[in-house]
């Protein structure tokens, strides 16, 4: 079967320069074809973060921003008028260029705000029949762009990540601490005796792709909220936890010698995450997964990973259903925190009591 081909050529006052685009499937192409569509997700009426696919195989395709900027000629400071952009791809192995941007309905914004971008080479076959989205986050310390599968949420190939520093992890995001809840737990009884709970250790790069809980829901190397802040201020709330549930008589923070038990940790999965469910709305998670050892005299008498997800339609979400970004995700975290630490004092009573 032949094809039409039809160059696009744009010419915008937005764009340096008049741009070709070339169709996703070549007109010489006759085979199966999968689908790639782009997201966005919207923080206001006048600014959204655009995840897109750019180029195919190196040639230039019509993409999100390209048809965003075209429908909003002239739209001023209105709310933006968003070209979402969906397109087939030859079910072939082929090397799909990616971009996370920020986008503001008017230049001038753009020019008095931060605009976050990251950009990469990823490469993988299609599967014939199958949908992919191009996916990502933004932010100061860690901006991040990929193509997921959009049933099954796998990455592929890998994430196209980009930090302050090449090297380093993202900057703590000061002066936020994890939001704080009443304690909903109280032991039978308090033992007489102190515990130490060390500071956890941040592993999560380790675990970054494990799924979590037994969901879809996976980790990731740094959140965007606590940055490498985040082991520091989950171990100041399970002192605060293990206080209130007045199972020991003494909670000290770090290692203290003196104390009967000495309580140490793993952060392998602290962070949270959205998925587009329709054109406007979005289904955000908090996921975590702690590995504890409990030891008596420095003996390890238990240890044990908790594991839990929490979604803003969970009733243990505790925030609300309109907020911005990263004030649910800070929610959600918190909240999916409580409900494991609650787990976790609920274990170790049952471990030293017995």
């Amino acid at each position: 079967m032949k094809r039409i081909t039809v160059l696009a050529v744009l010419c915008s006052a937005s764009l340096s320069a008049c741009v070709t685009y070339s169709p996703s499937v070549p007109a010489t192409y006759t085979g199966p074809v999968a689908q790639i569509s782009d997201s966005v997700m919207p923080y206001e009426a006048t600014k959204m973060d655009m995840f897109y696919l750019s180029e195919v195989d190196g040639k230039k395709v019509t993409n999100s921003l390209v048809g965003t900027i075209r429908a909003n000629q002239g739209n001023g400071l209105n709310p933006i008028k968003l070209s979402l952009t969906k397109r087939p791809v030859p079910a072939i192995a082929a090397e799909f260029k990616i971009v996370g941007r920020t986008y503001y309905a008017a230049p001038i914004q753009a020019m008095t705000n931060p605009v976050y971008e990251v950009e990469g080479l990823v490469r993988f076959i299609p599967e014939a029949g199958k949908t992919y989205v191009v996916k990502g986050d933004l932010g100061k310390n860690y901006s991040g762009v990929w193509i997921e599968d959009e049933q099954t949420h796998q990455v592929l190939d890998h994430k196209i990540e980009l930090r302050r520093s090449a090297v380093a992890a993202p900057e703590p995001v000061k002066n936020i601490a994890i939001p704080a809840w009443k304690s909903q737990f109280v032991a039978k009884q308090t033992l007489p005796f102190s515990i130490a709970v060390d500071t956890p250790v941040d592993v999560r790069p380790n675990y970054a792709t494990v799924d979590v809980a037994g969901t879809n829901w996976h980790g990731c190397k740094y959140d965007t909220i606590w940055g490498t802040g985040a082991a520091l201020a989950i171990g100041k709330r399970l002192s605060s936890e293990l206080a209130g549930a007045k199972l020991f008589q003494q909670v000290l923070e770090g290692s203290q010698s003196q104390a009967e038990f000495h309580l140490k940790s793993e952060v392998r999965a602290f962070c949270g995450d959205t998925r587009r469910t329709s054109f406007i709305t979005y289904r955000g998670a908090g996921i975590v997964s702690l590995h504890f050892s409990l030891e008596r005299g420095g003996k390890e008498i238990w240890q044990g990973t908790l594991e839990k997800v929490v979604t803003d339609d969970s009733a243990e979400y505790s925030g609300s259903q309109f907020t911005t970004k990263d004030g649910a995700m800070t929610q959600l975290m918190a909240d999916v925190l409580r409900v494991a630490l609650a787990d976790l004092v609920l274990q170790l009573q049952q471990v030293t009591l017995r």
